[in-house]
């Protein structure tokens, strides 16, 4: 029988967790470059366009989803560095 620690399943979870914050931020970079323009300026930009380019509304939501995927993370890796779990 294998024993695995609280320790070692917590070392496991933020393991995958910076992994998954890695991707997430070079996504966000990928169309920071992309499109040279912040998040939130690039929201601006297509919300406030008179014409629809589906294209960069493809980005948007894409971005978005990426963005708050990052946000969502972040505090996940925020509550396991406080302690802030619930195993279940």
């Amino acid at each position: 029988m294998t024993t695995i620690s609280l320790s070692d399943i917590k070392d496991l979870y933020l393991s995958n967790l910076l992994f998954e914050l890695h991707k997430a931020k070079e996504k966000n970079l990928l169309f920071e470059n992309k499109y040279k323009l912040q998040f939130t300026e690039f929201e601006k930009l297509v919300k406030e366009s008179p014409n629809e380019d589906y294209s960069n509304w493809d980005d948007y939501m894409e971005w978005k989803a990426f963005v708050k995927s990052y946000q969502h993370l972040l505090q996940e890796k925020a509550d396991l560095e406080n302690g802030n779990i619930k195993v279940a």
